[in-house]
Parts: C-alpha cells; structure tokens; sequence
C-alpha cells in the first residue's frame, strides 16, 4: 500500500489554496501591467461586454498593450505571493485583449510579445497554460484575513465586469475552495488508516469527509442570493473562454496554440475528491458526445483535459492521489471481515452519495445561469466546451456508478 503522507504532504496539511496570503497588487517594478488592466476596467463601463462587433472605445488600450514596456520577470519567481499576482493580472489582461475584439471567423488571435513573453515566463514556472484558468479568477484572486467564516471575509482583487454578481461568484467558488481544505486532513488520516488496516477508523473519518462535502454543496446553492443569472450570463460568463491564439515570441517569431478558458472543472479540490475515492476511471471516462477536442484532434476526456489547467505540482499529486483510490476500494472490497467491510462500504457510499448532490446542485445551477439565460437558436456549452448540462448529468450518473455493494 503506498503511503502517500510521505509524497507531498503540504497538500494534505494545507490544500491546494497559495499558503502565503495573496497580494492586490504588484510591486512599482510592475506598475505598467496594473496600469494596463485598471484602464480596462475603468474603460468597459457598466454597460458593456464582449460582442461580435468588438467593444467601443478599446482599440486605443488595445495599442497601449502593444506599446506596453517588456518587463523582467525573473524577479517574480523568489515571491510566490507576487508571482501569482503577476500571472492573474497578465491573464486578466489577456482576456480583455481577446474578448475586446471583434469576432470575424475562427481565424487566430494575434497576442503582442509585449503581453505574451511575460504571461509565457510566468506560465511556464508555474506549469500553467498560457490562458486565463480557474486558479486565476479564484485561487489567486482573493485573500482572507484568515479562516473565513462567511461570505464578507473574502476580498476578492480583479473581475471584469466591476459587478457584485462577478465579486458574489467569485466569492462563492473561493468558500468552496476555502471550507474544501477540511477534506485534505481527512483523507490523510484515511490513508493511515488503510496502511494499517484499521476499517473502523477508516469509517468514521469517512463520515467526517462526507460531511464536508455536503457542506460545499451548500455553499455552492447560495450563489443564487447575490448573482442575478442575467448579469453573469451577459456580464461575467462571457469573459471567460479561451480561444486559438497566437502569441508573439521574442525576435519576431510567434507560436499558435488553443486553450480553453476557465471552468469549474478545474478545481483541484473537486478532482482530489473523485481521485481520492478512487472514481476516475468513472467520471474521466472519455464520452465521444461531450468531450471538447483541441485542433490536434487528440482525443481525451473532459476532466482529464482540464487537469491540464492545474498546476503541475496539483496534477502529479492528484496522480498519486487516484492510485491509493483505487487500492482503497479494493481493499475494503476483499476484505476478510465481510461484516467490518460492509461498515465501511456504507461509509463510502455516503461520500459518493454526497458526491452526487454537489453535483446535482452544479447542475441546477448550471440550468438557472446558462441554459435558461441562452438566446433563441443558441447552442448551450459550458466555458470549457462541452455541451454544459447534459454533460454534468453524465459526469454525475457516472459518480453513483461508484458505490460499492
């Protein structure tokens, strides 16, 4: 059995959240990249949002990003706090670029160096894709003058919009993210306790992880108190997908790729949870229907696609997470103790039971702020590409495919 408190125990003690509290705003080195996206902001106005025709007025920011001085960004790399700063400005920054564009054709965006070489430096020491991610618009972008007991102890840094609805969304998201660091602790002690063959323990902490979860699933339904489903559909949504792009390189070479854009998928907290229980092979099933494919036309499942959108450091532990799953499940499968074994079965069960509400909540949630928000004649995909409540209807069917009888 391997014990995985001796891999990469940070995560177990702390979660996948920064551990160093979060900055709002970079050094005065960096003074043109927090200039550059204020002014954004400050020019979108309350009544604005992406179109097919572009947004009035951004084609003088849009030349001020290509004016924009290359800036340095080694420095950044010894300040973890102010390297993720850097990287969700850059990110933010990239999106008002992209989305402030008219839309032709699937033809290529053109990202200036000016904005790319940093975003790709910054990328790449963090094993992140060039693209704004969920560890952007949630992780990186609020802090807590420690646990947070509600709702008002998150400052949230940067959004879009400059609406409440995007600060509540938000908000909502980094709770989830934040109460989420209660399952790590759990599922150490459940590790112990497999290694020592101890079912009874194994139980109990079971419980204990299923409560947690229920709890997420709460937070997850108060989004509808300060969200109108209206302004996040038109307002903040719409920000948010990625896009082919091409991003300028130094020495006049570019490079072409395709990302997608910020999803739910790609909390880490929620793919420790299907790694942990040892469902994978369940929920990251590939379905031919829903999966989003790249223009290389490889074929992976969703979830296993957006695992790309992590950070290097979650997705190797994540790795080492979904094998102690699936030696889990066998062990309490052929256990000797066939009356101990059924104990911790029901246990499990009810994890995978609360596992299923979050995800029908996702899903009511999901049909109040996109499917029901569409236009006539609109297709209805999620902001990772798939084809949105379906798509979690199955990922959630194949979640209670995982209890054991």
């Amino acid at each position: 059995m391997t014990r995985l408190q001796s891999i990469s125990s940070p995560y177990f003690e702390d979660g996948f959240l920064p551990i160093q509290p979060a900055v709002s705003r970079l050094p005065s080195q960096w003074d043109a990249w927090e200039d550059i996206l204020s002014e954004a902001t400050s020019r979108l106005g309350f009544d604005l949002s992406p179109s097919p025709e572009g947004i009035p007025g951004f084609e003088e920011w849009r030349d001020f990003v290509h004016k924009m001085p290359l800036l340095p960004t080694q420095e950044l790399f010894d300040d973890p706090p102010v390297l993720l700063r850097a990287r969700q400005v850059l990110t933010f920054t990239l999106h008002f670029y992209i989305h402030s564009l008219p839309k032709p054709s699937s033809t290529p965006i053109h990202v200036p160096s000016s904005l790319s070489v940093p975003l790709r430096a910054v990328s790449d020491h963090l094993g992140l894709p060039p693209i704004c991610t969920y560890s952007d618009t949630i992780c990186y972008n609020y802090s807590t003058p420690g646990f947070a007991e509600s709702l008002e102890d998150l400052t949230i840094h940067s959004t879009f919009s400059s609406t409440p609805d995007e600060v509540h969304f938000y908000r909502i998201q980094a709770m989830i993210e934040h109460r989420g660091t209660r399952a790590m602790p759990l599922m150490k002690s459940i590790i112990s306790a497999v290694d020592s063959l101890y079912l009874q323990l194994v139980s109990t902490y079971l419980d204990q992880l299923a409560s947690v979860v229920n709890e997420l699933t709460e937070i997850l339904l108060n989004i509808r108190t300060d969200c109108d489903p209206a302004v996040f559909f038109n307002r903040v949504r719409v920000w948010f997908p990625g896009g082919k792009l091409v991003y300028g390189l130094e020495g006049g070479r570019s490079v072409e790729e395709e990302w997608m854009g910020s999803s739910a998928a790609q909390s880490s907290i929620i793919q420790a949870l299907d790694a942990f229980l040892g469902i994978e092979p369940l929920t990251h099933k590939p379905q031919e229907r829903y999966d989003a494919r790249p223009s290389d036309g490889s074929k992976m499942a969703f979830l296993t696609r957006m695992r790309l959108y992590l950070p290097a450091d979650h997705r190797a532990f994540l790795e080492d997470l979904n094998r102690f799953g699936q030696q889990m499940r066998s062990l309490i499968l052929d256990h000797p103790d066939r009356e101990l074994a059924a104990e911790t079965m029901e246990a499990y069960n009810r994890v995978i039971e609360a596992m299923q509400k979050f995800r029908s909540g996702h899903i009511r949630i999901v049909a109040l702020y996109v499917t029901t928000q569409q236009r006539r004649g609109e297709k209805s995909t999620g902001t990772g590409g798939t084809s949105g409540v379906q798509f979690l209807k199955s990922i959630r069917d194949q979640t209670i495919k995982g209890k054991m009888d």
